[in-house]
């Protein structure tokens, strides 16, 4: 039970990491806020809503697994390599081959009228919630650029902060 405990512990920080040195991690974090919050909106079936999860899922799961690829790289390759470009690139690329799936799954999902009338109602009857959705936008952008510094306390690496630049 206890090396169970571990491994969860482990995977917790490998998450932790990638949201503390990757931006484009907490771009994927944002984006998934934004559609679960506003999903309710529209008119969703379980399955609608099963594929949205799967979708984000595997995008943030791809952006986990290229991070990997890229520090393993860093590691193994400190100087330029044309070959550990190579890794590299396809790496990112794959996580951009998921994250365009995703935007066609939400396209798929969200292309409902009815929905954006739904969001249009809520805001001409709520106009103080336009207030707090900016107030959200402003703290979504501050997490995406700046980054959840408190965080990177809690992320033990060998690495001093800045060093880690895409």
């Amino acid at each position: 039970m206890r090396s169970l405990l571990r491994s969860f512990r482990f995977a917790l920080r490998g998450i932790l990491f990638c949201i503390c040195n990757e931006r484009n991690m907490r771009i994927h974090l944002v984006v998934a806020v934004y559609v679960f919050t506003l999903s309710h909106f529209f008119p969703l079936s379980n399955v609608e809503y099963a594929v949205l999860i799967i979708s984000i899922v595997m995008v943030i799961a791809a952006e986990i697994i290229n991070t990997a690829i890229e520090e393993f790289v860093d590691i193994s390759s400190p100087s330029f390599d044309p070959l550990a470009r190579i890794a590299k690139d396809t790496a990112a690329g794959a996580v951009f081959v998921t994250a365009a799936g995703a935007v066609g799954v939400a396209l798929c999902i969200f292309w409902k009228p009815e929905g954006f009338c739904s969001i249009g109602r809520y805001f001409t009857e709520n106009p103080s919630m336009l207030i707090v959705a900016g107030v959200f936008t402003v703290l979504a952008l501050i997490f995406i650029f700046a980054g959840p510094n408190r965080m990177r306390t809690v992320v033990k690496t060998n690495r001093k902060p800045n060093e880690h630049k895409k």
